[in-house]
């Protein structure tokens, strides 16, 4: 399966790894660090920054306030933003850990992040009690990068990379379980912590954290051959859409598992499953007289009808779970999410979806019975049109008529004055108009030649959105005099 577009702030991994050199530059380059402070600022204006790149060029801003000239930010302002780039740093990591009922404290899921307990009782005395000393602070602040320079800088490896391994991992687990499965003996739990599958559950955990489910782990977990069997004879058919007691004994921990480790986990995962579903022409035809068709498409193998049905009995099966609350998977789904999913995405998947939250929920299915007779309308409607071929062909000469049509009438109902034209006089105007017409036909297309032109296929290549002319990527960054105090003075 491809993999899905990357959304990210920065245009290349070169361009990230630049600015965490910038970020981590050592004396006397304090400059490189304000200039590393600045990107990640413009980085904010493209898209979501993760929280390790927040805090780091927050620790870095306030510590090069250090070095500017005295009397310019007194010891109390300074004291003031180092504590507010703690507590933002404690309450950002911890506060991603926090995917139970029942909020933990902050110390138990500091813990669990590894971060020194002081950095907790310094987020605590900032808070609650008198501020740190200046010292404690600055001292804090190295710590905090080392930290962050340890735990993501240092360990975040290339993207490709990372996809594998995860993949890897995941058949590492698939192949234990299958193992499990037909030993007669279950000599061996693979709940069990020690057990090899939970070892590779840990290792799939340790390469992803929430910022890189919808990236990695999503993507692979929706090939074939994971929540998907490879093989189509264990699928899920028509016309029951269940899942096999097989296939859900395989996958139900490792659902589990993710669930309870990250909390976005659910969402994310239906969210990826609502994005296999889009137009399927062979279903729609076969929509409109009950009948979903059971071969597979050569064009797009992993989207195939019994892909895609096998993917439905997962949701369906997630809907059960959450009104029956029997085996919970997925105990962080948000049932108004899917719904959202399942109406913006009008397929007879999503339909299917909701026919089963109606069954569980009659009171939202008679506000739900509107939108559902309109998207089976709508499916059926489609079926009408078997192919693009069939769609009418409108030729250049089409065209040119029909803006020739629509610029008479203009002039009709306004005049070439902005009055109503003199119905005397109608014919010799139409006359007026052809000419006129006429002879502005060829400035018209020089015109229009002069602003579009079609690109030369042969020399296109692709580029990110924003690409300026020439292949030139802009930089967002603010010019320093805008943005505060400039470049340290010492």
């Amino acid at each position: 399966m491809p993999l899905p577009p990357r959304i990210i702030p920065w245009t290349s991994n070169e361009e990230y790894e630049l600015v965490y050199g910038w970020l981590y530059a050592e004396a006397p380059d304090l400059h490189l660090r304000e200039l590393g402070v600045k990107r990640v600022k413009a980085w904010r204006s493209r898209g979501r920054v993760p929280q390790a790149v927040e805090a780091t060029a927050g620790f870095v801003e306030v510590s090069l306030r250090d070095y500017f000239e005295a009397g310019r930010i007194s010891s109390h302002e300074l004291r003031l933003m180092y504590t507010m780039i703690f507590i933002r740093f404690v309450n950002g990591l911890v506060d991603a850990e926090q995917n139970k009922q029942f909020a933990q404290s902050v110390a138990g899921l500091a813990d669990r992040l590894n971060l020194p307990p002081w950095f907790v009782d310094l987020r605590h005395a900032g808070t609650h009690e008198n501020l740190p000393s200046l010292q404690t602070l600055r001292t804090g602040c190295q710590q905090a990068l080392q930290w962050l320079n340890d735990n993501y800088w240092s360990v975040k490896t290339t993207y490709p990379d990372c996809i594998s391994e995860v993949r890897e991992q995941l058949s590492t687990y698939k192949d234990l379980g299958k193992q499990f499965a037909k030993d007669p003996k279950r000599t061996m739990n693979p709940t069990a912590e020690n057990s090899p599958s939970q070892k590779a559950l840990r290792e799939i955990v340790s390469l992803n954290d929430p910022e890189t489910l919808k990236l990695m782990l999503i993507p692979v977990l929706l090939e074939n051959g994971f929540l998907v069997p490879a093989g189509k004879k264990k699928r899920s058919s028509l016309p029951e859409l269940n899942l096999s007691q097989d296939l859900l004994a395989l996958w139900a921990p490792l659902l589990q598992k993710f669930d309870g480790t990250w909390k976005s986990f659910g969402d994310d995962l239906i969210a990826g499953i609502l994005d296999q579903f889009d137009y399927d022409e062979t279903t729609i035809k076969n929509i409109s007289v009950g009948v979903l068709p059971q071969e597979e498409s050569t064009k797009r193998p992993n989207r195939s009808t019994s892909y895609l049905l096998t993917l439905t009995a997962w949701l369906k099966h997630f809907v059960k779970n959450y009104y029956t609350k029997e085996d919970v998977l997925l105990s962080n789904m948000q049932m108004d999410d899917l719904l959202e999913g399942c109406l913006r995405k009008p397929t007879v998947y999503t339909r299917s979806v909701l026919l089963t939250i109606v069954e569980y929920d009659p009171e939202l299915g008679k506000r739900l019975s509107p939108f559902i007779k309109f998207i089976t309308k709508s499916l059926t409607n489609k079926s009408s049109i078997k192919s693009f071929k069939e769609l009418p062909t409108i030729t250049e000469s089409d065209m040119q008529q029909e803006i020739h049509t629509l610029k008479s009438r203009v002039i009709k109902v306004f005049g070439e004055s902005g009055s109503s034209p003199d119905p005397e006089g109608q014919e010799e105007e139409d006359q007026a108009v052809d000419m006129d017409v006429d002879s502005n036909e060829a400035d018209d297309d020089l015109e229009m030649s002069s602003k579009w032109q079609l690109y030369d296929a042969d020399s296109w290549t692709s580029c990110p959105f924003g690409t300026l002319p020439g292949g030139v990527i802009p930089s967002l960054d603010l010019p320093l005099e805008l943005d505060g105090p400039s470049s340290p003075i010492r």
